[in-house]
């Protein structure tokens, strides 16, 4: 499906990636849920642990934009509107369940959209999932974005809520993936309907937290605060500073800790080891319970 295979193939060697590593879906035939899609992991989540579970999803336009291809001759939508249609009526299906299961929170991730922003319409390829694909100016994108999650969460609790953006997580190699900072989607995310952002904001690719100050304020902020490319475990100091800004800028009761991203952007080819990630929320731990110590101190009266 590629105009020029060994061009192609160079160009993911130069980002990192192995060509065998591109796993495009191709849609065959009208979408349709015959099973759940994430139900099963919730189900052992919950056997193993008591606490709220989150489950992740992927969002409706990262999923559109990975399975439209301009390139094939038989498709079974005419447009990337009608696919679009199919995955939004694919996903609020799973999200009914999901929610109707117990789940505390269901998160959709788009990390397609920092590719949408800082590469251009026409600029050169970027591995990201979805990002092999055409697309029209970044200001369309977005609005068509935003169109599909809303109809997906549309008259669900936004609470439970919740949207992942990153600037890639297929490589260790921080030179190889995007950067830039959050203000060309400022507008995309005080118009999408989630009760909780979950942001990439630990590495200096993200740009400034500040940034982020004008959202809406019944929006929390997951706020990155480990890297998992990075094989360096972060001080407990790191991340409670990093923690305390957000605080600062935002409020305690709408900030969560988080990871960049996942630990694991491929299973069979983990971003981070086991030991590193498990280390890594170790200390996310550690810095939660030494920031809500402080908290509690300066309550106290005099």
């Amino acid at each position: 499906m590629v105009d020029h295979p060994d061009e192609f193939e160079k160009e993911l060697r130069a980002l990192d990636v192995p060509a065998a590593e591109v796993r495009h879906p191709v849609v065959y035939g009208p979408l349709g849920r015959s099973r759940p899609l994430a139900l099963h992991e919730f189900g052992f989540a919950k056997d193993i642990t008591s606490k709220p579970v989150k489950v992740a999803l992927p969002g409706p336009y990262l999923l559109t934009r990975t399975m439209w291809l301009d390139c094939l001759t038989e498709r079974p939508y005419n447009s990337r509107e009608d696919l679009a249609k199919g995955v939004v009526r694919v996903l609020r299906e799973e999200l009914h369940f999901l929610l109707a299961a117990g789940v505390a929170l269901v998160q959709f991730d788009e990390p397609v959209l920092t590719e949408v922003v800082f590469t251009g319409a026409k600029a050169q390829r970027s591995f990201m999932c979805g990002a092999l694909s055409e697309k029209k100016s970044a200001g369309q994108e977005l609005a068509f974005a935003a169109e599909l999650l809303n109809e997906v969460v549309r008259d669900l609790p936004m609470l439970r809520l919740a949207l992942h953006i990153c600037r890639g997580n297929w490589t260790r190699d921080e030179h190889a993936v995007l950067s830039g900072d959050y203000r060309p989607l400022l507008g995309f995310l005080r118009q999408v309907r989630v009760g909780t952002l979950f942001l990439e904001l630990c590495t200096p690719r993200a740009g400034e937290t500040e940034v982020l100050r004008g959202l809406p304020e019944d929006r929390r902020i997951g706020v990155g605060v480990v890297n998992q490319k990075l094989d360096r475990v972060e001080t407990v100091e790191e991340i409670a500073a990093k923690a305390g800004q957000a605080i600062q800028l935002f409020g305690k009761e709408r900030v969560l800790l988080t990871p960049d991203c996942g630990f694991a952007t491929f299973a069979d080819n983990p971003v981070s080891s086991a030991k590193v990630a498990e280390e890594k929320l170790r200390q996310m731990a550690h810095a939660r319970d030494r920031l809500r110590k402080r908290t509690f101190s300066r309550a106290e009266p005099a």
